[in-house]
């Protein structure tokens, strides 16, 4: 197990630096601060990291999961948006891709952190559940 483990947590981290990024630069062209613009990508994403341990950890315990359901949903959308509002077409060696493609492009670092992070959560509930 802790290979794939492993192979997902690097994953994640390599998402949650871009999709930091991208959102980073979307709370700066909203007018926060630039000394606290950090913080703004780690509210968006570590709220839809925080969610889903939440959705299992109340699942485990037999308590509702509405509520955090609706708030993973709810945080990944705004990363989603984030992430796509920070997406242009650059030129590139020659290249420039067509408008739409950057954008949706955009949208793969806050699905491959939810993915991967859901999986860990899975995994590693799984292994707790046995024990």
């Amino acid at each position: 197990m802790w290979p794939g483990v492993t192979v997902a947590v690097v994953l994640a981290l390599l998402a949650f630096i871009i999709s930091f990024d991208a959102l980073r630069a979307v709370g700066l062209a909203c007018g926060i601060n630039v000394s606290l613009a950090w913080m703004f990508p780690i509210i968006i994403d570590g709220s839809t990291l925080a969610f889903t341990w939440a959705a299992w950890a109340f699942k485990t315990r037999r308590m509702g999961t509405l509520y955090p359901w609706l708030m993973l949903v709810l945080f990944s959308v705004i990363s989603l948006i984030g992430n796509a509002l920070h997406a242009h077409p650059v030129m590139v060696n020659g290249m420039l891709l067509p408008d739409w493609v950057p954008p949706v492009i955009m949208t793969v670092p806050p699905v491959a952190l939810l993915a991967t992070t859901h999986m860990i959560v899975l995994a590693a509930g799984r292994t707790f559940d046995r024990q």
